[in-house]
């Protein structure tokens, strides 16, 4: 149809939904409005099913990163154990395999944890600076951890599509004007609390950007949605060096 244009995974995008979310004058209410269903749906399991996604986070100083079979575990908060030396956090997805990456400032890499969350598989980590590693298999009987909008980070299953998707469904979020952000011409959404501002591809509804603001500091994400080609998929592997020794999986 004039005027439409086709999306990423060949959906029929109608433009007409950010004209009216995001039409000039003071900044509308939008946390019912289509477009941020949109999003959510883009967000999906669904949504990501034919996309490897790709995260790379700046971790603030003093942050604390910890290694779980259940996932990941971030915490930003004054008075929790940091982790010294991280500084980057890379994550790769595609249908229910997870693999993140925790990098130093010096761009060592510090460790490595591969899950699978499709038919309860189990979870890998390797740990370079010890030279170990564990595996862990789920029981698919742990609880979810449960989230409060606007407070705290879970990156285990569905890791920051998931928590994108849930920080939006606490509403209160404005449309701004379109912001050139990694070289997309994207749409910008701002909250008042956790997630403080989304960048959005209008092509795909899917994230560019995000900023969560965490108390004292505030934590930039970028993100990329690629292709299953066999590049892509090579980065959701995680090779043990030889001569690594197996410990147990923490508790």
């Amino acid at each position: 149809m004039a005027g439409e244009r086709p999306a990423g995974d060949g959906r029929i995008i109608d433009p007409s939904a950010f004209e009216s979310a995001f039409a000039p004058g003071p900044a509308p209410r939008i946390q019912t409005a289509a477009f941020v269903t949109r999003v959510e749906q883009a967000l999906s399991e669904t949504g990501q099913a034919n996309l490897v996604g790709y995260s790379r986070t700046v971790l603030p100083p003093g942050s604390s990163v910890v290694l779980t079979p259940g996932g990941l575990q971030i915490s930003f908060a004054p008075g929790a154990t940091p982790s010294p030396g991280l500084r980057t956090l890379v994550r790769w997805s595609y249908q229910g395999t997870d693999k993140i990456s925790a990098f130093t400032a010096a761009g060592r890499l510090a460790f490595g944890e591969r899950s699978t969350t499709s038919g309860g598989g189990p979870t890998e980590a390797v740990i370079y600076g010890n030279a170990t590693w564990w595996r862990a298999v789920s029981t698919g009987t742990q609880a979810p951890v449960p989230q409060t909008c606007g407070k705290g980070v879970d990156l285990g299953a569905g890791g920051w599509p998931a928590f994108i998707r849930f920080e939006l469904s606490c509403g209160a979020y404005l449309g701004h004007s379109r912001e050139r952000v990694d070289g997309v011409d994207a749409l910008r959404l701002t909250g008042n609390r956790g997630l403080v501002a989304l960048w959005v591809d209008p092509r795909t509804y899917l994230p560019v950007r995000a900023v969560f603001d965490l108390g004292q500091h505030s934590v930039q994400t970028a993100f990329r949605w690629l292709p299953p080609t066999s590049a892509s998929l090579a980065h959701l592997s995680l090779q043990v060096p030889p001569g690594f020794r197996q410990i147990r999986p923490p508790a």
